[in-house]
């Protein structure tokens, strides 16, 4: 076994991520770390099931990860952000402390949209307004939407429908599009959109995880 990937180097990794976490946290003014007891921190579905109770187990994207990634989106000012499946709002936090229009978070779960929503209005540092919309992603507004992030949130079947609400939204409002895809378990529904452009990925080689890039230009018919 390589020591890169023994037990204990892994162990020594995953609590440096917690610690660096909890730093920024505390540095932010907000908490979105899971919740100690594990009863607390099941997926969302478990609460409240969406059209095709396919909604994934909710778990922070680590700081790191953020970092590494969103970290690497360049946003402009009109920038309208949606974090789908945005959990406790970690993501939404990030990006907030940026200048863009808005920071939009969809949540399936009450509970993860309530904590969303608590981090948002505490936020130290914030330069853009927040707003969180509890309810099933394939069933949400996303005719303002200029860039999107997915963090793996469910299954296939919601995700077409996602994808196809905001295609929809082109016909009324004409415009470029990004969705940033982290731990693309389901690109091939991308591939078949017939209406997004793959523009590359991103990979982190040390925790092994990637990001793809999908496009539309806002020009094409």
């Amino acid at each position: 076994m390589s020591i890169l990937n023994s037990p204990v180097l892994s162990g020594l990794r995953s609590n440096l991520r917690l610690a660096a976490d909890r730093l920024i946290d505390w540095r932010w003014r907000i908490n979105t770390l899971p919740e100690v007891d594990p009863a607390a921190n099941v997926g969302s579905s478990s609460e409240k099931a969406g059209k095709f109770d396919d909604a994934t187990q909710n778990q922070p994207c680590s700081y790191l990860l953020v970092f590494w990634f969103v970290g690497r989106i360049v946003f402009k000012p009109d920038d309208v952000f949606f974090d789908i499946g945005c959990g406790n709002g970690r993501v939404l936090c990030y990006v907030a402390r940026k200048r863009v229009s808005k920071a939009v978070g969809i949540e399936l779960s009450p509970v993860f949209a309530a904590k969303a929503t608590a981090n948002a209005e505490q936020l130290s540092g914030r330069l853009s307004p927040i707003e969180v919309r509890c309810g099933d992603a394939a069933q949400m507004d996303y005719s303002d939407g200029t860039v999107f992030f997915l963090n793996n949130p469910f299954g296939s079947q919601t995700l077409q429908l996602v994808l196809d609400n905001i295609k929809k939204t082109i016909e009324s409002n004409p415009r470029s599009i990004r969705i940033f895809y982290l731990n693309p378990f389901h690109s091939s529904v991308f591939r078949s959109s017939g209406w997004l452009k793959y523009a590359g990925a991103k990979k982190d080689s040390l925790i092994r995880q990637e990001m793809e890039l999908w496009t539309y230009d806002g020009t094409r018919g």
